[in-house]
């Protein structure tokens, strides 16, 4: 539980618990939302790393290798910036791993949750969101899936760990997000953006 513990408080920074009720008061890798992206990386380095898998542009996904920050904790970080945005402000800032099988991945999950609660539990402001699964609509054979768990915050946004169950259909590998999100970001993954 310790060695749980001093991992989460490695993956999510801030000042303390009793303090820690803005969505901005929280890091991965250093990194939190409002920040921007210019503070972490060239312009040529978020161009040459944009992702494109939404249906809409409102938002731009960047993934980086997480050995470019030097980080142990994470294989990729992924950031997300409005369209246009000159500044490239951080509007999400996620770390992902890909488990060995997702079993392992919603076991971590819960211990994460587990000890977010518990840090928290004393805190005004935030709001505990359970464990629930749903379909992936990146997936349109409705095989692939994602458990979430989280805080939200009464100030907006929130901090989600997702195991992402991805079917044959999906070229891609079973993934855990640990994502922190701005009010605005989260109504966008809300809207059904892939």
């Amino acid at each position: 539980m310790k060695r749980l513990l001093t991992i989460l408080i490695l993956i999510l920074t801030f000042q303390t618990p009793s303090q820690a009720n803005d969505i901005r008061d929280f890091q991965v890798e250093g990194m939190s939302v409002g920040d921007s992206m210019l503070d972490f990386l060239s312009e040529e380095k978020i161009k040459d790393n944009i992702q494109d898998f939404y249906k809409n542009n409102e938002f731009i996904p960047v993934w980086i290798e997480g050995s470019y920050f030097k980080s142990t904790m994470y294989e990729k970080i992924e950031f997300n910036y409005k369209n246009g945005d000159k500044n490239y402000v951080i509007y999400n800032v996620s770390g992902l791993t890909f488990p060995k099988n997702i079993n392992d991945c919603h076991e971590k999950q819960i211990e994460i949750l587990n000890d977010l609660d518990e840090m928290f539990a004393d805190v005004k402001g935030i709001q505990k969101m359970n464990i629930e699964k749903y379909r992936h609509t990146i997936d349109k054979s409705g095989k692939s899936t994602f458990t979430r768990g989280g805080l939200i915050f009464d100030t907006g946004g929130a901090i989600t760990v997702d195991c992402n169950d991805f079917s044959n259909e999906v070229e891609s590998k079973d993934e855990m997000y640990i994502s922190i999100d701005t009010k605005e970001f989260t109504k966008f993954l809300n809207s059904d953006p892939y």
